[in-house]
């Protein structure tokens, strides 16, 4: 079986996890081959397409991955907001403790 027909054959939330994972993959690729350790640039290609058929089929099936893409940033924000209370929290222990 070829790539595009095992993904056909994925359920949409298996697809997304795929996605994700492609996604995540393709970015340790890119920062192995700009720094040098890469010794398989083949499959930066072979990721990438593979990521475009998972992307396609989704389309094809109208599921909108771009909320997959909210979440990430609400998770961001949420992280962001963390931090900056513990900055907060530790600037108030500072100012009361001299």
């Amino acid at each position: 079986m070829t790539i595009n027909k095992d993904f056909r054959n994925k359920s949409d939330q298996e697809l997304i996890e795929i996605v994700k994972k492609l996604r995540v993959k393709l970015l340790e690729y890119r920062f192995k081959n700009a720094s040098g350790e890469f010794d398989k640039p083949h499959q930066i290609r072979f990721a990438r397409k593979s990521l475009a058929q998972a992307l396609t089929i989704l389309q094809e099936r109208n599921i909108n991955i771009a909320h997959i893409q909210l979440d990430k940033l609400n998770d961001a924000n949420r992280e962001k907001s963390i931090f900056s209370a513990t900055k907060e929290d530790n600037k108030k222990e500072e100012g009361t403790s001299k």
